[in-house]
């Protein structure tokens, strides 16, 4: 069976190699295996859109569309994928918002030794707040 290289797409639940698109064998019904294509590539495979990876299998066609019958597939080792800039800045700023919100907690709760603990001192330190003002007056 031949290898076939280019740049993997999944829209909509179906994968393509580029203008190509993928299918497993051993599905009589073509959507079935569309579908199977895209979770071999995507769960078995863990590939990701966009990336550049080698397909082997056989040519041919569902009437006009061109199709490959995929067997397997892998990432291309000459082509290291690197994640577009989109996908960089979300996930930076997805990690700045989980840091900003579990941080302060994460931060106060191991200074004063959990939840019950910070309460109980949160508590104590109005007490002494309360006793310190009343003094004044």
């Amino acid at each position: 069976m031949p290898d076939f290289p280019g740049r993997l797409t999944v829209i909509n639940g179906q994968s393509n190699l580029d203008n190509d698109l993928l299918v497993r064998p051993g599905f009589s019904d073509p959507a079935q295996a569309i579908a199977a294509a895209t979770q071999f590539l995507l769960k078995t495979k863990q590939l990701i859109s966009g990336q550049k990876i080698i397909v082997t299998g056989d040519k041919g066609s569902f009437g006009d569309i061109s199709i490959i019958v995929m067997t397997n597939a892998q990432p291309d080792p000459s082509q290291p994928f690197a994640f577009g800039l989109e996908t960089v800045s979300t996930t930076k700023t997805q990690r700045a918002g989980a840091n900003k919100s579990g941080s302060a907690k994460s931060a106060s709760a191991s200074r004063d030794g959990g939840s019950k603990a910070g309460a109980s001192k949160k508590s104590a330190r109005k007490r002494g707040a309360a006793k310190s003002s009343a003094k004044k007056k």
